[in-house]
């Protein structure tokens, strides 16, 4: 990312695009990010990491950490019995707060948070 200013934006077929905004550009393209909508992005304040949720019940954090500027898959979670529709870094970026569709929070430690 080094300091870029980048959108994402999420489809209904599952795919993530970022945009570059200095360069007024698409800059890449997650095809098949998820098997169903995206629902929640979220970029991690001052790291190049993004976290994304969807209707197909899981949240996946993504690292942009390779010289081309394309992020690749880190971590995902599931857990949800419903989509979840609000993510946040929580506790210093330590750990993920979800709320999902199914009346439900979860607080999972990204210390533990696998892939």
């Amino acid at each position: 990312m080094d300091g870029q200013p980048l959108l994402a934006s999420g489809g209904s077929s599952g795919v993530i695009s970022i945009w570059n905004l200095e360069k007024r550009r698409l800059q890449s393209v997650i095809r098949e990010a998820h098997d169903n909508s995206i629902i929640s992005l979220h970029f991690f304040a001052n790291e190049p990491v993004l976290m994304s949720s969807s209707a197909d019940n899981s949240i996946k954090m993504w690292i942009f950490d390779t010289s081309d500027g394309d992020p690749h898959l880190l971590r995902f979670r599931t857990g949800h019995c419903a989509p979840p529709l609000c993510i946040s870094f929580y506790a210093n970026g330590r750990h993920i707060l979800s709320v999902g569709q199914d009346r439900a929070f979860r607080l999972c430690s990204l210390i533990q948070f696998r892939i």
